[in-house]
């Protein structure tokens, strides 16, 4: 347990003067990002959405991102985890079937550039350190509790950029691994619709900052979430390779924003502050850290 303690006085030093690792990369991620933003397709109707889902751009359009933003989807339009996992099985199988051998070693790298192009966001950077630790953890044979690992993913990266402590990205991309983890251990047999209560209850603090969404989002996110992940997702990397289906991605949004359309969602008057719900959420993140460490002890 004392890395953890070293990580945080590590960030509070950082904190006090104002000194970030991936700050100074900016010089490195502005030129990568705008390169990525280029290939794309200047297609109005597709431009922002491919923009955001392929290079970590932010919804400029303030339409867009409430209509996302309401429905529960925003989080599939963030680079995260799904992407880097999308690219990590993507590589991974490519290399299996021309027989590299520690393949690792590439996609790593390659993947730390995904991250660099997406201008090191906190999601994404909290994603990558995951995927590393835990892949280091398999080579070497050591079992580390997953919780644990959460843990010192979430404070590494407060470490790397003191500043994310205001973040509320980095806390939502925080709680939905805790959440998954949550339902790994409460919930692993219980139905799918269930398994989002999670990330509806954890997400409550943050709610109350951004608008709280109405209930129905749940069976949206449970019926959306596969369809974004498996289809839309690669689908827009396929137009990054392949621009002439930039035509078949615009069918797929606009069957998709339509839909969202009619169902004509909203969300509710906000609540508290923003430095407000940043300092419940970190109260929740601890206290479900505090949980999941006992039921372990525990059992």
């Amino acid at each position: 347990m004392y890395l953890p303690l070293l990580l945080l006085i590590f960030t509070l030093i950082n904190f006090q003067i104002r000194f970030s690792i991936l700050s100074e990369l900016n010089l490195l991620t502005i030129p990568l990002h705008q390169t990525c933003i280029n290939l794309l397709p200047k297609n109005p109707e597709t431009q922002a959405t491919l923009n955001a889902l392929v290079c970590g751009h932010n919804f400029e359009s303030f339409q867009i991102a409430h209509l996302y933003t309401s429905s529960g989807l925003i989080h599939l339009f963030v680079v995260s985890g799904s992407h880097l996992i999308l690219i990590y099985k993507f590589l991974e199988f490519i290399f299996k079937q021309i027989n590299i051998l520690h393949s690792k070693k590439i996609i790593f790298p390659v993947l730390f550039l995904y991250c660099a192009i997406c201008l090191f966001n906190p999601p994404i950077v909290r994603s990558f350190l995951g995927l590393l630790i835990f892949d280091i953890l398999k080579q070497k044979i050591k079992y580390w509790p997953k919780d644990y690992v959460l843990l010192l993913v979430g404070l590494i990266c407060l470490a790397l950029n003191p500043n994310w402590m205001t973040s509320l990205s980095l806390q939502m991309s925080w709680l939905a691994a805790l959440a998954i983890e949550m339902n790994r251990r409460f919930l692993g047999r219980s139905n799918s619709l269930l398994k989002q209560l999670p990330f509806y209850a954890f997400y409550l603090f943050t709610f109350s900052a951004l608008g709280f969404p109405q209930v129905s989002v749940l069976i949206i996110a449970l019926f959306f979430t596969p369809v974004l992940e498996f289809i839309l997702l690669p689908l827009a990397f396929l137009v990054l390779a392949f621009p002439f289906l930039d035509s078949v991605f615009a069918v797929v949004i606009d069957i998709l924003n339509f839909v969202l359309s009619l169902m004509e969602l909203s969300t509710s008057e906000l609540t508290t502050s923003f430095q407000t719900s940043i300092l419940l959420n970190w109260g929740l993140i601890l206290s479900l850290h505090f949980i999941l460490h006992f039921y372990r002890n525990k059992t």
